[in-house]
């Protein structure tokens, strides 16, 4: 297996066990799950070092990415628009340099 060292940001609808997943609900506030995503698991495995979560839009139902709990996510290089989506704070994140990568839920 190969292994890395890399700096990520985490969408905040995966489990993680040492920081709350919220999906960006106030519902959700303050849950921390017991385990890890399977996909977290193996990017840990892999030498992953997940700095954080990013703000999403609530429970990842519509486009905007807005939450009850992180608000509005804008862009980072004009702040009057919003990334879109309900990655966008991941996204956000990436374009602002804050990691190396993000993960994101594609289906």
């Amino acid at each position: 297996m190969v292994r890395f060292t890399a700096p990520i940001i985490l969408k905040d609808n995966y489990n993680t066990k040492d920081m709350p997943t919220t999906a960006g609900a106030v519902a959700l506030d303050g849950f921390i799950p017991e385990q890890d995503a399977e996909v977290v698991a193996k990017l840990r495995a892999a030498g992953a070092v997940i700095l954080g979560k990013a703000n999403m839009h609530e429970l990842a139902i519509t486009g905007m990415t807005v939450s009850s709990l992180g608000g509005q996510t804008v862009n980072p290089y004009d702040l009057t628009r919003t990334p879109g989506g309900s990655s966008g704070g991941t996204g956000a994140s990436i374009t602002a340099n804050f990691a190396e990568r993000g993960r994101v839920v594609i289906r």
